[in-house]
């Protein structure tokens, strides 16, 4: 069974709201020649949470949708 992160609850919670045809992780634009990914933002912002398997728990869901607000603060 594969391991739930932060990470893999972050991306259910912004694929399920993705207003694009395209995935969540192909959100990214290019500046200075250089990709910026939303995923790759959220992933630095949820690195502080180091750890094994997560539950969909009200603490983690606030942790993840966190994580997710200053991500897209950050990429905009």
């Amino acid at each position: 069974m594969r391991e739930t992160t932060l990470y893999n609850i972050a991306y259910e919670m912004l694929n399920k709201t993705n207003p694009y045809a395209k995935d969540v992780s192909q959100i990214s634009y290019r500046k200075n020649g250089e990709d910026i990914s939303l995923l790759d933002i959220v992933r630095q912002k949820l690195d502080i949470y180091r750890g094994g398997n997560r539950n969909h728990s009200k603490d983690n869901l606030k942790k993840a949708y966190d994580a997710i607000s200053e991500a897209m603060d950050d990429y905009l």
